[in-house]
C-alpha cells in the first residue's frame, strides 16, 4: 500500500503570494496610468481589481517592510515594537488617505452626478493609497537611502533623513517628497472626479479642503505614528511643516 500524498502547502502558499503581488502591482499601475478610467470601470463592475482591503493589507505590509529595511540600513535603533503597534503603524497611512477620501466625498456629494456611495469613495482612496501612494513613498525611501550613502552615511539625528542629510541633499529630498505627494493627490483627484461625475476644479478644491483638515488634525494631535506623507498645521504657535515617514 502507498501513503496518500500530502498537499504541497508551501508551494501553494508561494503561488498565492506571487499572484497577490502581481495583482497588487497591476492594480496600482492601472490606477496610476488611467485613474479616471479605473475608477469608472471599478464602480460599474467592469474591472477585475482585488478587494480594496486586500490592497490595504498588501500595501501596508510593503511599507512596513520597506521602513524596517531602511531603519536597519541607516542604523535607526529603537525598542522592539509590540504586534499591535506594528499593525497600527502599518495601517496608519491608509487611515490618513481614507480620511482624505471621506472628506472629499462629503464635499462633492451635493454636486455629484453619479451619486456614488461613501464606500465607493473609500475604495478609490484605498486603491490610490495602495498604488500611487505606496509608490511615491517607496521612491522617497530609495532616494533617501541613496543620498545617505552618497553623503558619507552621516549619523542619524532626530528628525529623520531631512535633518540627517547635508543641506543640499535634504532640500533635494524634500522637493522630491513634495512632488511625489502632489502627484499622488492629482491622481486621486482625477479618480474622484470620474467616480463622482464632477468637474476637475471641484475635485481639486475638495481635496485641498481635505488636506487642510488633515493638517489641522495632525497639528492638534502630533502623535508619534507614521501616517505617511502629510502636512502638519499648528495654530498656536502657527507653524506649517511637511513630513514623510
Amino acid at each position: 500500500m502507498y501513503a496518500a500524498r500530502s498537499p504541497d502547502w508551501i508551494r501553494d502558499a508561494a503561488v498565492r503570494t506571487a499572484d497577490e503581488i502581481r495583482a497588487f502591482v497591476a492594480t496600482g499601475a492601472a490606477f496610476l496610468v488611467a485613474p479616471g478610467t479605473f475608477a469608472r470601470d471599478w464602480a460599474e463592475g467592469k474591472g477585475s481589481a482585488p478587494n480594496p482591503f486586500a490592497i490595504l493589507a498588501t500595501g501596508a505590509g510593503t511599507l512596513a517592510a520597506a521602513r524596517l529595511l531602511l531603519q536597519a540600513i541607516a542604523g535607526w535603533g529603537g525598542d522592539t515594537a509590540s504586534l499591535l503597534v506594528s499593525v497600527r503603524d502599518a495601517v496608519a497611512p491608509f487611515v490618513h488617505y481614507a480620511f482624505l477620501g471621506t472628506v472629499c466625498h462629503a464635499v462633492l456629494r451635493p454636486f455629484s452626478r453619479a451619486r456614488r456611495s461613501w464606500r465607493d469613495s473609500l475604495a478609490i482612496s484605498l486603491f490610490a493609497a495602495g498604488g500611487p501612494g505606496v509608490a511615491s513613498v517607496l521612491s522617497i525611501y530609495l532616494t533617501a537611502a541613496v543620498l545617505w550613502f552618497a553623503s558619507g552615511r552621516p549619523a542619524p539625528r532626530a528628525g529623520g533623513f531631512f535633518a540627517t542629510l547635508p543641506k543640499n541633499a535634504s532640500i533635494a529630498l524634500q522637493i522630491l517628497a513634495m512632488v511625489a505627494y502632489f502627484a499622488f493627490l492629482g491622481v486621486l483627484a482625477l479618480a474622484l472626479r470620474a467616480l463622482q461625475g464632477v468637474r476637475l476644479w471641484q475635485a481639486l478644491l475638495a481635496l485641498l479642503l481635505a488636506v487642510a483638515c488633515a493638517a489641522l488634525l495632525f497639528g492638534l494631535w502630533n502623535a508619534d505614528v507614521p501616517f505617511g506623507t502629510r502636512w502638519i498645521l499648528s495654530i498656536r504657535p502657527f507653524a506649517l511643516s511637511f513630513w514623510v515617514d
